[in-house]
């Protein structure tokens, strides 16, 4: 239906857990986030949001040297939740 949806991001995450750590994994998201009722980042998707611990839990288990870029209006609160010597974060600071 050409719609993104949370269960459709976390299941491409979780194909990428083949990876070996020579590899590199690379991850764009731009749109639109809100924060959730525990207060984190959520990126808001068709459907149930992608929460910043959903993307944390994922991305943990992806070995590959990772490079995230999120775009959006709230971007630099994922920085304390996705921090990782593994990973290269950039966003839009708040």
């Amino acid at each position: 239906n050409g719609k993104v949806s949370r269960e459709t991001i976390l299941d491409r995450l979780q194909k990428a857990r083949s990876l070996a750590a020579s590899d590199e994994f690379w991850l764009v998201l731009f749109g639109h986030s809100a924060r959730n009722a525990e207060g984190e980042p959520a990126f808001q998707i068709s459907g149930a949001r992608l929460s910043a611990r959903d993307l944390q839990k994922s991305l943990e288990a992806i070995q590959a040297k990772q490079h995230i870029f999120i775009g959006t209006s709230d971007s630099g609160a994922y920085l304390p939740i996705l921090h990782n010597p593994n990973r290269l974060l950039l966003t839009e600071f708040p």
